[in-house]
């Protein structure tokens, strides 16, 4: 450990101290993530897998168009989402959703207003629960302008 002390210090400079340094941190870092991640309940990816299979079954509202996807995968968290462009009324997505779901064993939970930067554009987002698996509907609302008119989310969390 001295002999680390001593050649630090004769490198003298700070800024030239992390350069040689934050690599080594980066490492550690990276590390300790998969660590997590290999003894978590979602190691090898199970419970993103599960998310996945949860989605599958889901109906999409007839003449709905895909136009985004997402994912993700760490040691306390998974999920996946899809984006769909339709011309459907939010009243009518979520009775097509509230009658769909609850055959699939989704318990409704709530419904919540949704803002964008403070502003109210008729944005909602229907709240379901399976165990522990968490589904989300999000009406983008009749000002929005996010690519997708719909989104629905299928996320695990620890």
């Amino acid at each position: 450990m001295n002999s680390v002390r001593r050649y630090v210090e004769k490198i003298g400079s700070t800024p030239l101290r992390w350069l040689l340094f934050a690599p080594l941190l980066f490492m550690m870092a990276y590390a300790s993530a998969y660590v997590l991640k290999v003894f978590s309940p979602n190691r090898n990816d199970a419970k993103l897998k599960e998310t996945e299979r949860l989605f599958d079954a889901i109906p999409i509202y007839p003449g709905s168009e895909l136009v985004d996807t997402s994912g993700t995968s760490k040691d306390r968290t998974a999920g996946v989402g899809r984006g769909y462009k339709s011309n459907v009324s939010y009243d009518a997505l979520k009775q097509y959703y509230m009658e769909k779901l609850q055959g699939l064993s989704w318990h409704y939970e709530g419904e919540r207003e949704l803002f964008d930067w403070g502003r109210h554009r008729g944005g909602r987002q229907l709240s379901f629960r399976q165990g522990e698996f968490e589904l989300k509907i999000e009406y983008a609302g009749v000002g929005a302008n996010f690519g997708w008119d719909y989104a629905i989310n299928v996320i695990w969390i620890a």
